[in-house]
């Protein structure tokens, strides 16, 4: 099958900011069967889902995925990576909505699916949740589940007067050493600062030689995301995900966002083996 692959930007929901996406589609439209849209997860961008996106789009599907504000290219000049703007994660959730309208103008009445992997699937949870109706599937990769509410309540009050303190862009290695650095922990001996990723060298050397992957996060960031989880956890809003809409859960995803299991290096393999 013939693939396009385009790239896009769009301004984004956060003033000043534009949004950069690449495109993976068959190259006869009339073909496509459905879209994939997909949220990437914490301190990477959307170029590590392209042979990804590349191979649900041999099997006929139109795949689009942005570089969330403030990861890959969506970084102004001047600007910070690993900060979500004023209105944090509020942004990032608006600009995957903007995403799914440009899509959708180009597939009007095909089936709509959304991927999100590891802090992409806190965002794609609070984002079915509110725009459930316009989706036809989804499903989270590499997801957390319910925290103690009074651990959350406590990261998030340690993670705020860190904001007063320091202001929203600066950078604190604390969060890293409760977040990545633990994740680490989990598969020592360490090869890498990052080899909880993946089983497989190649790919976490290649995360690990790629400039625009492995920054730490603003505080601001991690203040962010701490709130989503809360929003996913508490709001009543995530009970209003439509019910006979198709959903999958993954815990088990090699960015540990959720349990933290022995790695297997054939995991991607088997993944393709057996479809996206």
């Amino acid at each position: 099958m013939e693939l396009l692959q385009r790239e896009m930007s769009f301004e984004s929901h956060a003033d000043g900011e534009r949004i950069f996406v690449r495109i993976v589609e068959p190259a006869d439209r009339t073909t496509v069967k459905g879209v994939l849209q997909i949220a990437h997860g914490m301190a990477e961008h959307s170029l590590l889902y392209m042979d990804f996106a590349t191979y649900v789009a041999s099997n006929g599907f139109a795949v689009a995925i942005n570089d969330h504000l403030g990861h890959g290219k969506s970084v102004s000049t001047g600007g910070s990576y690993g900060y979500f703007g004023e209105n944090g994660c509020e942004n990032l959730l608006q600009d995957m909505h903007k995403l799914y309208e440009i899509m959708r103008h180009d597939y009007p009445d095909i089936p709509y699916l959304l991927l999100g992997h590891s802090m992409g699937s806190f965002l794609a949870r609070a984002y079915s949740a509110r725009y459930g109706e316009e989706l036809s599937a989804v499903a989270f990769l590499g997801t957390c589940g319910p925290i103690q509410r009074s651990l959350l309540t406590g990261r998030r009050t340690f993670a705020e007067a860190k904001r007063r303190k320091f202001g929203p862009k600066a950078h604190d290695a604390a969060f890293a050493r409760y977040s990545t650095e633990r994740f680490n922990r989990a598969f020592a001996p360490n090869r890498t600062k990052h080899d909880w990723l993946s089983g497989d060298d190649h790919f976490v050397d290649q995360y690990n030689n790629d400039p625009l992957c492995g920054f730490d996060l603003t505080i601001s960031g991690y203040c962010d995301i701490l709130q989503l989880q809360e929003t996913n956890q508490l709001s009543p809003l995530v009970s209003q995900r439509p019910p006979e809409h198709p959903h999958s859960v993954d815990e088990r995803g090699s960015r540990p966002a959720g349990k933290l299991r022995k790695r297997d290096p054939s995991a991607g393999a088997k993944a393709c083996a057996h479809g996206p």
